[in-house]
């Protein structure tokens, strides 16, 4: 990781460390809005049927997220694919817009290039936003347990012995800590995936080879191929590249989405309260 900094640097300067920026928040705006409004949606519908209302709270979470991240996936991936080759290009630059990014790709590949890697992300980020609101709320039950040992503690060292009456919740910071191990837990179990999605998603690029091996437009010829060949010609150790700088990426990008979204839903239920 601190080689590929250096080279950053060395080549773009400190800007290049922000390369892609646009692109993502693009991406990111409409993929998060489509996605915790999906993930309400679903809530809603599964607290509503009979069959899964027992289920554990954290099974239900876990299948709304998938859902939730299927659905912005779907809605949002061409402006992923972008933001990928946009970041990925190094100098000299291969594109100098999001749209000429967009037509390259296109008269490359046609308009099926745009969803080049789509089934791979599909494949990760279900499993990925299943565990990341699976594990969030099974962490807040465990923080949360934490909180009320802790008073029945207090209470049981008071010189009355009785409860407070205050009650238990949890802290914008106990929020951040559950939202980063979610965050740390669904990244490392999908990370091959990620590997195998980036590796088509690129396919074709002409980059500097300074930013890593050319990947040809041929050199997959899908999910399943693309698997084999970086086992074969990098060991499995080829499907955990970039592992660390993802996990320091998406651990406090979960811990933060998440505690604003809780953040923001507690104020307007109080202002509908």
């Amino acid at each position: 990781m601190a080689g590929t900094v250096a080279t950053i640097l060395k080549e773009e300067g400190v800007v290049g460390l922000w390369r892609g920026t646009l692109p993502a928040v693009m991406f990111w705006m409409p993929y998060t809005a489509v996605q915790f409004t999906t993930l309400g949606q679903v809530n809603k519908m599964l607290a509503a049927t009979p069959t899964i209302q027992d289920w554990d709270p954290s099974a239900r979470a876990f299948l709304s997220g998938a859902a939730a991240g299927a659905t912005a996936t779907l809605t949002s991936y061409p402006l992923d694919l972008i933001r990928t080759n946009i970041a990925a290009q190094g100098e000299p630059k291969v594109y100098h817009s999001m749209a000429g990014c967009a037509s390259s790709i296109v008269r490359q590949r046609g308009i099926r290039g745009l969803y080049a890697g789509l089934t791979p992300t599909l494949l990760e980020i279900i499993p990925h936003s299943g565990f990341q609101f699976g594990a969030y709320d099974l962490f807040k039950r465990i923080a949360l347990w934490g909180r009320e040992m802790e008073q029945a503690n207090e209470s049981h060292l008071s010189p009355s012995g009785a409860l407070t009456g205050r009650i238990v919740s949890l802290s914008s910071g106990d929020k951040f800590a559950c939202g980063f191990a979610a965050g740390s837990v669904a990244k490392a179990v999908v990370h091959p995936l990620d590997v195998v999605k980036k590796r088509l998603q690129i396919a074709g690029l002409a980059r500097n080879p300074a930013y890593g091996k050319v990947v040809g437009v041929h050199t997959y010829t899908g999910l399943i191929d693309a698997f084999k060949k970086i086992i074969k010609t990098e060991g499995t150790r080829g499907l955990f590249k970039g592992l660390t700088p993802n996990l320091l990426k998406a651990a406090p990008s979960s811990a933060i989405t998440l505690a604003v979204y809780e953040f923001i839903i507690g104020l307007i239920s109080e202002g509908h309260g």
